[in-house]
């Protein structure tokens, strides 16, 4: 699994899944002027930031990506919140088949570590992970 950072702007960026994280009770508005275009697929959903909830939309105009993932972070993110949430996200990314997955972050300083991203990145190993050991292989049938 190969992890990057880029500091291009979310719009621009062309993925399968493009994931936002929003706090109970942020408006999509607060972080980012290109959500507002889902902001009534928001309303209709209830979306309303709690702590593991999602909803999956089709990108508009605006992005790159074919989807665009909007997760719940709860009332006070935390790195434990983000790490859930990415966990969230790679699930996602598996059930729609999306082979990258980007999430759009606030501008972070590139000089110290951030616990933001170590959270993020430990997530989708969690979200990925499968323990396959004892599982056989389906039977065939002659």
């Amino acid at each position: 699994m190969e992890f990057s950072f880029s500091t291009d702007k979310p719009e621009a960026h062309a993925c399968d899944l493009l994931v936002f994280c929003l706090a109970q009770g942020e408006r999509p508005g607060a972080t980012l002027k290109q959500l507002d275009s889902m902001a009534d697929a928001l309303r209709d959903t209830r979306f309303e930031g709690k702590d593991d909830q999602a909803i999956v939309v089709p990108a508009t105009g605006v992005f790159k990506s074919k989807r665009v993932l909007v997760l719940g972070l709860g009332e006070k993110p935390t790195p434990e919140s983000l790490r859930r949430a990415a966990a969230q996200a790679a699930q996602q990314a598996k059930r729609f088949s999306a082979a990258t997955l980007a999430f759009a972050l606030p501008a972070v300083s590139l000089r110290q570590p951030n616990p933001h991203g170590q959270a993020l990145a430990e997530g989708v190993i969690l979200g990925r992970y499968q323990f396959l050991k004892y599982k056989k292989a389906p039977d065939k049938k002659p």
